[in-house]
């Protein structure tokens, strides 16, 4: 309800004039970044149809990645800029257009640990079969810690404490590696596959009555 006041209050206060500029500056604002968005990924496609991979390729796949939820929310952040927002109301704009900026930018981070990795693997799967096979799992941990470090940043903007956060999780991180103890122990055997190579990406292995070529080294299945 006092959000609902703040706007009723701001919709007096302002001027028509003034809510058809926003409105103008957030559809400009919509607009070039969706014709932008248009271009890139069509740039894109284009590049990624040879099977040269230009310098250019692996910038404009991640910058593809954004989503339109991060275009409307800084076009309408560019928009309300012209306003005269009340404190309360501004610093809440603020904090939506950094948390959903936060959240792309861990989308851009993800997807940047993902083109990295395939092309590292694709070199290596020519070069070196077990740097290959590791990959797999340099990447899991990657990806983790981008989302761990997105993730702490969007509660300290929301005001909550990390470092006491990161401490509870310290203590309560003992029972949950207790609930998921098989999982864990998945993660080990496969770092210790990928540190040991005890077999590679195309070597011919015997398991029992099981006999083949390793294609792939998994975190939880090989």
């Amino acid at each position: 309800m006092e959000t609902v006041s703040l706007v009723t209050n701001l919709w007096k206060q302002e001027s028509h004039w003034q809510w058809i500029t926003a409105g103008a500056i957030a559809l400009l604002v919509m607009s070039v970044a969706l014709g932008v968005r248009r271009w890139v990924r069509g740039r894109y496609r284009r590049l990624a149809a040879t099977e040269q991979v230009e310098l250019m390729e692996l910038p404009l796949e991640i910058a593809s990645k954004t989503s339109i939820a991060f275009l409307l929310v800084a076009s309408l952040y560019g928009g309300l800029s012209v306003l005269a927002l009340p404190p309360e109301l501004r610093r809440g704009v603020t904090s939506v257009f950094t948390v959903v900026g936060f959240w792309q930018a861990g989308v851009w981070g993800s997807s940047a640990v993902l083109v990295w990795l395939a092309a590292r693997r694709k070199v290596a799967s020519e070069t070196d079969r077990a740097a290959a096979g590791s990959l797999g799992i340099i990447g899991v941990v990657l990806r983790g810690a981008v989302w761990t470090l997105i993730l702490l940043l969007t509660l300290d903007n929301l005001g909550i404490d990390v470092t006491a956060l990161v401490a509870g999780l310290g203590v309560g991180g003992i029972a949950v590696a207790l609930a998921v103890q098989n999982i864990l122990g998945d993660l080990f055997a496969s770092l210790s596959i990928t540190l040991d190579r005890p077999f590679v990406i195309g070597d011919f292995v015997v398991v029992g009555d099981y006999m083949g070529s390793v294609e792939q080294i998994g975190v939880k299945s090989t």
